[in-house]
This record gives C-alpha cells, sequence and structure tokens, in this order.
C-alpha cells in the first residue's frame, strides 16, 4: 500500500491542475496575465473575424425583388415559381392574388421560389410576389396575369 507523502506528491498537483482548468475553462476567473501581454488573451467566443462589405450590406438592406415569376395553369389549381433570390438571409416569399377590378391580398408564403394556389380557376387572377428579408419585404416582382383554360 502507497504511502501518505507519496499519494499527496503524485495527486495533489493533478487535482490542482484540474481545479484550476475548472476556473478558467467556466468563465468563472480570469486566467492569470503573464507580463509579456499589455492586454488579456482574447477568448473564442469573443474573437470574431472581421466582416466583409458583402455581409454587411446583405444583412441591413432589403432583399432584391423576385425575378423570372411564370405559372402553370391546371384543372383545379394555380403552381407559380420564380428564380431563387440571391440575399442569404431570406425568410421566404409573400404570394400576392387580385381579381379584374380588386386590389392585391396576400394568398400565402413559402420558404421556396414555387408555391401552389388551389381552387378553380373561374376568372382572370394576377398575381405577385415580394422576398421577405430580416428588415422587411423587398419591392414586388412584375405582375404576371393568369387566365382560364
Amino acid at each position: 500500500m502507497p504511502t501518505i507523502p507519496y499519494l499527496i506528491r503524485k495527486f495533489i498537483p493533478i487535482l490542482l491542475c484540474a481545479y484550476a482548468f475548472t476556473l478558467y475553462s467556466c468563465g468563472k476567473k480570469e486566467p492569470p496575465r503573464l507580463p509579456l501581454y499589455d492586454k488579456p488573451p482574447q477568448r473564442a467566443e469573443e474573437a470574431s473575424p472581421p466582416k466583409t462589405p458583402d455581409e454587411t450590406a446583405t444583412k441591413s438592406a432589403a432583399p432584391s425583388k423576385p425575378e423570372g415569376l411564370e405559372a402553370f395553369v391546371t384543372e383545379d389549381r394555380v403552381v407559380l415559381f420564380w428564380k431563387e433570390n440571391p440575399e442569404r438571409e431570406l425568410r421566404g416569399y409573400r404570394i400576392y392574388r387580385a381579381g379584374p377590378d380588386e386590389i392585391f391580398k396576400e394568398v400565402g408564403t413559402t420558404q421556396t421560389p414555387a408555391f401552389v394556389d388551389r381552387g378553380k380557376l373561374l376568372k382572370k387572377r394576377f398575381y405577385k410576389i415580394s422576398a421577405i428579408g430580416p428588415e422587411g419585404d423587398g419591392p414586388f416582382s412584375g405582375p404576371i396575369v393568369v387566365k382560364p383554360q
């Protein structure tokens, strides 16, 4: 059986290192400053790469207007599809519909550049869409006219 002084010499440094690691890695205490440093080293979560001009412009600007809106008409639905917007932080699209002599009303939202409007098409309809960004909606696409078959 090992003696007490042997156990103390062997395990106390290990326990002290584990205690110090727990204090410093859990953010309870600042690590000791070395005389070589003028300021404390940054922690990993505080350090971040500088933002490029494209990233800052994309986050603050409204999304561009959706392009290439087209429709496919079947007996009981209208399928709309368009080109996907290039913005990274796009939250989706809003779809608006109007009939002859009506104002546009929102009929739905989607995350993908496609939408299905269910229901029999009895009269001419107009559709337009807008992209949803973090700062609000972008401009409307050009309207498209859909006629019954």
